[in-house]
């Protein structure tokens, strides 16, 4: 998908969302789904800390670049446009693993936890001890 023409990349994301009515997880389906995409270590593209400045789901795949918080975004945003997650709150949490000193993007529906690993959607009891909060951001329907 992410080495294709904008347009190609807009129509394989909608067809991965229609795809979403009919499967028995989603959240997993998701989860994967936006796993699979080349990253890079920081998108500086994106004000991670100003929910008012975050860019809808559909300049995020025009950029084509990602990095972990534009992948947490991206599961959120797709989540968000499911409509049976339309008005389920969904949060993206930063935390800080004080073990391995590594940031994680955490994206949180329903006591769900996304992007935590790419294998994996577990549940929000299960996050780390070790993880320390950083910050929280509630993601709203792209509009």
């Amino acid at each position: 998908m992410y080495k294709l023409e904008l347009d190609q990349r807009l129509s394989m994301w909608r067809s991965f969302r229609d795809s979403l009515k009919k499967d028995p997880d989603p959240l997993a389906s998701i989860n994967q789904f936006w796993s699979k995409v080349p990253t890079i270590p920081y998108n500086h593209r994106i004000e991670r800390y100003n929910p008012n400045a975050l860019p809808c789901p559909w300049e995020v795949i025009a950029d084509n670049v990602y990095d972990d918080f534009t992948i947490a975004l991206m599961i959120a945003y797709t989540i968000k446009l499911m409509p049976s997650f339309a008005e389920t709150p969904i949060e993206i949490r930063t935390m800080v693993d004080s073990i391995h000193s590594r940031l994680y993007n955490l994206v949180i529906v329903e006591q769900s936890v996304l992007n935590f690993s790419s294998e994996l959607v577990i549940s929000e009891q299960n996050i780390p001890e070790s993880f320390s909060l950083e910050n929280t951001l509630y993601i709203p329907r792209p509009r």
